[in-house]
């Protein structure tokens, strides 16, 4: 008798949301935990909050003014949604930073989307957001009043959808919508992400999208309020605009060091050195991984966007270390996916990822004098504590975890055979089964491979000895 298979798509759709859920909690608890204790730092926060405090209380959303004088600097998406913030919370240090930290923390489940168009496996974009995750840098400028962490939510939007749209067309409508929104926050800057997309687009042989009309309408629907919104500061400002905006703030920032913010050509690998360890030992793995695959569209899109964006910061006059934050993604999908999984194993990038998560938590509140040092022992001492008793635990039961494990295995192919047998009962329904069976095989596939990573661990361990 031959039996249906059951439809787990469903299964499949829930599995999903969980994981899209727990990433966006983890997210949210990192970037806005402790977001109001501390003042705004100058320049660019205190620039956006007192831009957005004028427009909360005069009214004018289309002018932006910073203290009565026209503000010309930059589009106006982030300060309408700080000055939303103030209507709904009132002016103060957490409102100014909420939607900016709010919106950045999407980046984290839209990584782990792209890593799953782009892998196909669910494991190596799960492992990628939780890098991006706990990378210092984007941990520390996502939770300010600025407009980098955006950024990189709307870019990852638009690749997703870029590659969604290879199953169906329509998804292509939010490539547009997302390079809108990073013209609507940072200008010119959507002219070099939206390059390194279309040189994707040349590469991976997908040029043919441009036919597709539902790409135009994406275009459209992202670039008519970007564009509305231009018209109407040249009619206001007339060339003022242009050469504040433009030229002060956008060209000249690509030949020469406005404002003395200069540096040589390998600034960003000095950044990349001082603040994305550990993680950046296994970054060379994991770029030549690419390189070795380099005919695939997940090694395509890894290499023209990494290699791409860092180049092109890299010999601008101007240099910021939150220009590289596009840069990020990239690593993370690049390094972890491919480097450390296939080095050290799955177990082991978990308590990566567990001790990351604890520093990264560290730097929720600030510290200074005696404080800072009694806070790094009190971390040293509960690492050292765990240590100790896992030491003196496999000492005394060097064989406990494997014991646990077949007996989890044994207790498993019971259920298994049990439900084996329920299948030839009268009016049993074979379909809820079956789905169970299915489960229960992955469960002890798992497990298998547990047992045997342990077992042949210690052999090797034991013939190295001898």
């Amino acid at each position: 008798m031959k039996l249906p298979l059951p439809k787990i798509t469903n299964t499949k759709f829930f599995r999903e949301v969980q994981w899209l859920f727990f990433l966006l909690i983890a997210a949210l608890f990192l970037w806005l935990i402790g977001l109001g204790d501390l003042p705004l730092r100058d320049w660019d926060e205190g620039y956006y909050g007192t831009v957005a405090r004028d427009m909360y209380r005069t009214g004018n959303w289309l002018y932006p003014t910073y203290l009565g004088e026209p503000f010309l600097l930059k589009p106006p998406l982030t300060i309408w949604f700080i000055a939303l913030s103030y209507y709904w919370g009132g002016i103060s240090e957490w409102t100014t930073r909420f939607p900016c930290a709010l919106l950045s923390a999407f980046a984290v489940p839209l990584l782990y989307l792209l890593g799953k168009e782009a892998f196909k496996s669910r494991a190596p974009a799960i492992f990628s957001a939780l890098v991006y995750l706990t990378l210092l840098p984007v941990v520390r400028h996502g939770r300010l009043a600025m407009l980098d962490g955006m950024v990189n939510s709307f870019f990852l939007l638009s690749l997703w959808c870029l590659l969604k749209s290879r199953q169906q067309r329509r998804w292509i409508i939010g490539f547009g919508i997302g390079l809108g929104l990073i013209a609507l926050t940072k200008g010119i800057l959507v002219l070099a992400l939206g390059a390194i997309a279309l040189v994707f687009l040349f590469i991976n042989r997908q040029v043919n999208i441009v036919k597709n009309p539902y790409f135009w309408l994406g275009i459209a629907i992202g670039a008519v309020p970007t564009l509305g919104w231009y018209v109407a500061q040249i009619v206001r400002y007339g060339n003022t605009f242009i050469q504040v905006h433009f030229q002060s703030q956008s060209f000249e920032r690509l030949s020469t060091a406005v404002e003395g913010n200069s540096g040589p050509i390998w600034y960003y690998l000095v950044e990349l050195f001082k603040y994305s360890f550990p993680w950046l030992v296994f970054f060379p793995n994991g770029l030549l991984l690419a390189v070795k695959n380099r005919r695939q569209t997940w090694a395509k899109l890894i290499i023209i966007g990494a290699i791409g964006y860092l180049g092109l910061i890299s010999v601008m006059g101007t240099k910021l270390p939150w220009y590289i934050m596009p840069f990020y993604p990239f690593f993370a999908l690049l390094l972890f996916a491919l480097s450390m999984i296939s080095v050290y194993g799955q177990r082991a990038t978990i308590v990566s990822f567990s001790a990351l998560m604890t520093v990264s938590l560290s730097f929720a509140h600030m510290h200074t004098g005696f404080e800072m040092i009694e806070h790094a022992l009190l971390i040293l001492s509960g690492g050292l504590f765990y240590l100790a008793i896992s030491l003196l635990f496999h000492y005394i039961r060097p064989y406990r975890y494997a014991e646990l494990e077949v007996t989890e295995c044994i207790q498993l192919t019971a259920k298994y055979l049990k439900l084996r047998g329920d299948l030839w009962k009268i009016g049993a329904d074979k379909k809820a089964i079956i789905e169970k069976q299915l489960h229960l095989q992955v469960e002890l596939n798992t497990i298998h491979h547990n047992i045997r990573s342990v077992l042949i661990g210690k052999q090797l361990n034991s013939v190295t000895s001898n």
